[in-house]
């Protein structure tokens, strides 16, 4: 009779267990799994004339990459490419200068119209004066009769335009 009732007690407490963690894993779910993705811009690319000073990449409230103002230096970064194994991002926020006049620029970018598997692709960072655009460039080739999307240099595979002000 002892063992039943232990038995009971183990069964009730593994069923409270998976209740619990089914209630709170729907809901972290796509923040907490990871995926293998680059994240990357390069203003040389187009004549830009743009440089980086800081941005901040997140999955729900989830720091997912940073770099500041501090690590990138007085002049900004003019490129970067990270390939990483994280969360899929939800909202870039970035800081930038146009080079030529010297004007400063922020922008907080909502990325829920990327797509839920961003495996094996780059999200590809386009600051061009005061206007900034994002990509998600694929690792296929573009088709002959798909028309080429964002900058010349990322022509050959197929690009999707994620963001654009």
């Amino acid at each position: 009779m002892k063992q039943s009732k232990l038995a009971h007690w183990v069964l009730l407490w593994i069923a409270a267990l998976s209740l619990a963690a089914a209630a709170t894993s729907g809901a972290t779910f796509a923040e907490s799994s990871k995926m293998p993705y680059t994240f990357e811009f390069n203003t040389f690319y187009d004549n830009q004339n743009t440089s980086v000073a800081s941005y901040e990449l997140l999955s729900g409230n989830t720091v997912v990459l940073k770099k500041t103002s501090a690590e990138t230096g007085g002049d900004g970064l003019r490129s970067e490419s990270i390939f990483q194994w994280k969360p899929r991002p939800t909202m870039l926020s970035i800081e930038w200068s146009d080079l030529s006049n010297g004007k400063k620029y922020k922008d907080k970018i909502d990325l829920g119209a990327l797509p839920s598997d961003i495996s094996m692709q780059t999200l590809f960072v386009e600051p061009k004066g005061a206007h900034i655009s994002i990509y998600l460039i694929s690792r296929d080739l573009r088709p002959d009769n798909i028309p080429p999307v964002g900058p010349p240099e990322l022509g050959m595979h197929i690009v999707k335009q994620i963001y654009s002000n």
